[in-house]
């Protein structure tokens, strides 16, 4: 994720747009957590990289893939914890490390 500026937010989304609307509801979940305004809101697809934007879901097991309509449920808790910014450790480096939420977040 980066903020512009201007306020324009990208989010890097991991998965590809198969019907699932991650390119719609991954954003969502940053820009609301954010509270910010939805008209700068920005997709940009993630370069293949499973080590950074694996899905920790139990059927993917850290790889980068899109299917069995889990991306949303696999990819939830990294820009939800990004928008609060309430931990004192990077939100999303940690569930991309670990795959749990910090208990401290």
């Amino acid at each position: 994720m980066s903020i512009a500026p201007d306020n324009t937010i990208s989010i890097i989304c991991p998965t590809a747009e198969m019907g699932q609307d991650v390119y719609t509801s991954l954003p969502l979940i940053l820009a609301e957590e954010l509270d910010a305004d939805w008209s700068k809101v920005r997709t940009e697809f993630a370069p293949a990289n499973p080590k950074v934007y694996g899905n920790k879901h139990r059927l993917f097991d850290g790889a980068q893939t899109t299917a069995a309509s889990v991306s949303v449920p696999g990819y939830f808790m990294p820009p939800h914890l990004a928008g609060r910014g309430d931990s004192g450790n990077d939100p999303v480096e940690y569930h991309q490390e670990t795959g749990q939420v910090d208990p401290d977040a």
